[in-house]
């Protein structure tokens, strides 16, 4: 069964503000790459990863850059990828920062692949990349490398340069450029893609209190509650869910952000015993109920989120699932509720 990787729409808005501030045109880039309605603020939506290397591939042929990934790594802070960056800045230590990048990456995507290794005196840190996506691979590896070399360079400052550096792409001469790698020798064309340093660092500790820019208050418990799925329902379940208030939940769509012919999508469900319109209906179901029992959006407004273009036809539908329309449940729960306050 092939693998669907989700990624959180936080981590590729580093690349979008990167466009923008050299004025490339990101609404035709998001539009060629498929996903012109997406909206990256909503740092929790989670979607194909396929549809963001995509992305990325469009904008680097269109600027002609071999290294737009390197370029967007450049001008990142640990702190512009959300609640990832945020935990890794309040990390006293090499070994705990890099501890909670592999502990919290899962939160982000489905398939990231994070390990440190120690060899006797050396240490690795690395990171396999995702063999069932071609699209847009090198620039997400240079980007992910100048990432990783940024998270150490947290406890160990802005000067300190990896021993060595393996890189899974095809040579490419003008890397040695970078600034933090111009003293590092580069081996291309391995198995993955790994920095080296000194054992003996991993207990280095922080120098000073790092000045965080990461936003305060964002809840850790709901990211953990929604973790990217692994599974082929749960990554389809969960992309339906993003694509919703946008009104494109069509079949098409949704296997052209997965990298999937609509036929071949088909197929993959009906091994699984899976039906898309089931799993759509779903989801629409599940959202509806949280959406009447725990907000304050007018009926209308719910069905718009839930993909409906107009409240009739949301109404028809949740009595179809519930046997109640959608203002009484509301009604009743409240009820239930205030029922239970006053028990309480």
């Amino acid at each position: 069964m092939p693998q669907i990787p989700l990624i959180r729409s936080s981590q590729i808005s580093p690349f979008l503000r990167f466009l923008e501030q050299i004025g490339s045109p990101t609404t035709k880039i998001l539009r060629q790459a498929n996903i012109p309605w997406l909206d990256f603020e909503k740092s929790n939506n989670l979607i194909p990863e396929y549809s963001v290397w995509s992305l990325l591939e469009q904008a680097a042929r269109f600027e002609r850059s071999e290294d737009l990934g390197l370029q967007v790594a450049m001008q990142t802070d640990l702190a512009d990828v959300g609640l990832l960056g945020e935990s890794l800045l309040k990390s006293p230590s090499l070994s705990d920062i890099l501890n909670n990048f592999l502990n919290h990456i899962r939160w982000h995507s489905s398939s990231a692949c994070f390990w440190l290794k120690i060899d006797h005196q050396e240490a690795w840190f690395c990171r396999q990349g995702i063999p069932v996506i071609e699209v847009g691979s090198t620039q997400v590896e240079l980007y992910t490398l100048i990432y990783m070399i940024k998270v150490i360079q947290q406890i160990t400052g802005q000067q300190w340069q990896p021993t060595k550096v393996y890189l899974q792409m095809k040579a490419m001469p003008s890397l040695s450029a970078c600034p933090l790698l111009s003293e590092v020798p580069l081996f291309f064309n391995q198995q993955f893609t790994a920095i080296s340093f000194p054992r003996h660092l991993l207990q280095q500790n922080r120098e000073q209190s790092s000045k965080t820019k990461a936003a305060l208050g964002q809840n850790h418990d709901s990211w953990q509650d929604n973790l990217p799925a692994t599974d082929l329902s749960g990554a389809i379940s969960q992309t339906i869910e993003t694509l919703l208030p946008h009104q494109v939940t069509c079949i098409d769509t949704v296997a052209k952000l997965m990298g999937f012919s609509t036929r071949s999508l088909q197929r993959c469900l009906a091994q699984e015993e899976l039906n898309y319109f089931e799993l759509l209906k779903a989801v629409r179901r599940e959202k509806a109920i949280v959406l009447l029992k725990d907000s304050t959006l007018n009926i209308t407004d719910i069905g718009y989120q839930l993909g409906y273009s107009d409240s009739a036809n949301f109404s028809r539908a949740f009595k179809e699932w519930t046997n109640f329309s959608p203002r009484y449940f509301r009604k009743k729960t409240l009820k239930i509720k205030l029922h239970n306050n006053d028990n309480s």
